[in-house]
């Protein structure tokens, strides 16, 4: 269980209340391993973090518009 308390300290100041939470919800399973609680901690901290937008989608509609922009214009 070294494993959780480590992931604990990574996570900062809410780390020891995501573990409590983590094992509550591995409790109600009726199943407790280090895997489980793990799993659970992952997902609760990811629930906590926004999504961050993938920049290489953005970077490539960004230069899709521009060269709509300055593509030069056809003659008849």
């Amino acid at each position: 269980f070294v494993e959780l308390l480590l992931m604990a300290r990574n996570l900062g100041g809410s780390g020891l209340e995501t573990l409590e939470v983590a094992c509550n919800l591995a409790l109600e399973t009726g199943v407790v391993t280090a895997a489980i609680v793990l799993n659970e901690m992952r997902r609760l901290n990811e629930a906590a973090r926004p999504k961050a937008l993938p920049a290489m989608d953005w970077l490539s509609t960004l230069l899709k518009s521009s060269r709509k922009l300055i593509a030069p214009a056809t003659t008849p």
